[in-house]
């Protein structure tokens, strides 16, 4: 998982923008699989692990930096996150926002950081949010290394094997 968020980081030093955004929408999946019983993310049918997971961890991570409260919710960024994984989308069905776009690293308006424009778009630095994610998994990490339930599951997680396998 460590590794997993070095190499997200990466990504955005990189501007590899499209990678950085969906590392950090799926990581809140995994680490709901990860602490769950049953080493699944999912269930019922609105995301609510991956939901409880963001509203945990990565929620209260702009208010530690600019001391306001996200707008984005955990279940607006599942539907966004399933949006955007699964049909190339930046809005879900039903969502809050008719729209959720994220500003690059230099553009004109990049000091704009969860901002609501217009008819309900949402305006998100996508280096601070990613950043956002990673600080959560983080913290979660330090929480949850070493308990039955992310040990079991982590020993399945997928692992590099940059030097091959041993015989």
């Amino acid at each position: 998982m460590r590794t997993l968020i070095s190499q997200t980081r990466k990504t955005v030093e990189s501007e590899l923008y499209y990678v950085a955004l969906m590392s950090a929408l799926a990581i809140p999946d995994m680490a709901a699989a990860l602490s769950s019983e049953n080493g699944r993310s999912k269930r019922g049918e609105l995301g609510e692990r991956y939901a409880a997971w963001y509203e945990k961890w990565i929620r209260p991570r702009l208010a530690e930096n600019r001391a306001r409260e996200n707008p984005l919710s955990g279940v607006s960024c599942w539907k966004f996150r399933c949006a955007l994984l699964h049909q190339g989308r930046s809005q879900g069905p039903n969502d809050e926002y008719s729209k959720i776009m994220f500003i690059e690293p230099g553009h004109q308006n990049y000091s704009i950081h969860y901002c609501l424009i217009g008819d309900k778009a949402l305006l998100i630095q996508l280096d601070k949010f990613v950043e956002e994610v990673l600080r959560g998994c983080e913290l979660w990490l330090e929480s949850v290394e070493g308990t039955e339930s992310f040990e079991k599951n982590y020993s399945l997680f997928a692992r590099r094997h940059p030097q091959g396998l041993a015989p």
